[in-house]
């Protein structure tokens, strides 16, 4: 029975199933057996004898991972259509680096079309061989391919390493001590890190730190002071006579308020220093003794004048010392009572 009788045939049958209620089942059948058939028919009529596959490696010797040309050749008819595979296909043992499309040939009412395939190897068998297929497309179903195989080749892998039996291998306990490498890297992170937390520190501890060192710069200043101011009322009272004296305690007591308040004491005439300690005029009664007490140490060292009261005068001059060095302690400590 030809190809037209089986199709009649089919007609039929579908025809007949299409009363039933399994119709549509009948007809999926009938659908498959007739592309099946239309293959087979496709195969038979020497399609697939007029198409001529060949494929070789282009070299002979290879190492691994080295690209490897392989060339592949197609000869087949002009009314037929032929695909290559290209870097979808799996060409194991080996995977695709590239390909070189050659020209068309024409002759004699066949085509001869070759395309060049870089193909690589990561395999480790000594002989590795390949066959690729190319495709031919069914005329009458467009979505029907018949895959034409290339006859097999191999090719030598070269490099690799034999190793011998399990006789051959010999354990050695022998040390070899080996060169120890510094790492920059990590030295550069440590010391980038050091630095931070160095800078950090510093920031956090500046301030309390500054203020350690100012209170213990303000106590030796005081404590020179008092050594100072002793020595010298010890020898006014030995020499009460001598005004050299007197005129030491005065200036010691002027420069040390000026390095607490940072005002010229030292420089300043007692009529200024008493517009300082009184701008209006007036003040309170310690005040008033206050300016009283340099006014009468004046007349005691230029006018050889007695006072009578010149002891009285040099204590009211330490206490009031004590009293800005207590009050700039505090205020150096966060006190906020005002001076």
């Amino acid at each position: 029975m030809g190809r037209t009788g089986i199709g009649r045939r089919l007609r039929r049958t579908l025809r007949s199933c299409l009363g039933f209620p399994s119709g549509l089942f009948y007809l999926g059948l009938c659908l498959v057996g007739w592309d099946i058939l239309d293959a087979q028919s496709w195969v038979q009529h020497g399609v697939q004898d007029s198409i001529r596959v060949e494929g070789r490696f282009l070299r002979s010797e290879t190492s691994l991972g080295t690209p490897t040309p392989y060339l592949l050749v197609v000869e087949y008819p002009l009314s037929q259509e032929v695909f290559f595979p290209d870097s979808n296909y799996h060409f194991h043992p080996f995977e695709w680096e590239g390909q070189q499309n050659m020209h068309s040939v024409l002759e004699q009412g066949r085509i001869r079309d070759s395309v060049i395939y870089e193909l690589s190897s990561f395999e480790t068998e000594v002989l590795q061989g390949l066959r690729i297929p190319v495709f031919l497309r069914n005329p009458t179903q467009l979505r029907d391919t018949l895959r034409i195989w290339s006859q097999p080749d191999s090719i030598r892998i070269s490099g690799l390493l034999s190793l011998g039996g399990q006789e051959d291998l010999k354990t050695s306990m022998t040390y070899w001590e080996t060169e120890k490498l510094f790492n920059f890297l990590y030295m550069g992170l440590g010391i980038g890190v050091g630095i931070f937390l160095l800078g950090l520190g510093i920031i956090l501890a500046w301030k309390p730190l500054k203020r350690k060192i100012g209170l213990r710069r303000l106590k030796s200043r005081f404590d020179k002071f008092q050594q100072e101011f002793s020595r010298e009322f010890q020898l006014m009272q030995e020499n009460p006579q001598r005004v050299q004296h007197v005129e030491s305690l005065l200036f010691l007591v002027k420069n040390y308020w000026e390095t607490l308040e940072n005002i010229p004491y030292s420089s300043m005439s007692t009529q200024e220093i008493a517009q300082k300690i009184c701008p209006s005029g007036r003040g309170d009664s310690s005040e008033n003794f206050l300016v009283q007490a340099f006014r009468n140490l004046d007349a005691h060292i230029y006018g050889s004048i007695s006072s009578g009261g010149i002891l009285k005068e040099i204590r009211l001059l330490e206490d009031r010392t004590v009293e800005k060095y207590l009050r700039q302690k505090k205020f150096m400590l966060g006190d906020k009572a005002s001076s």
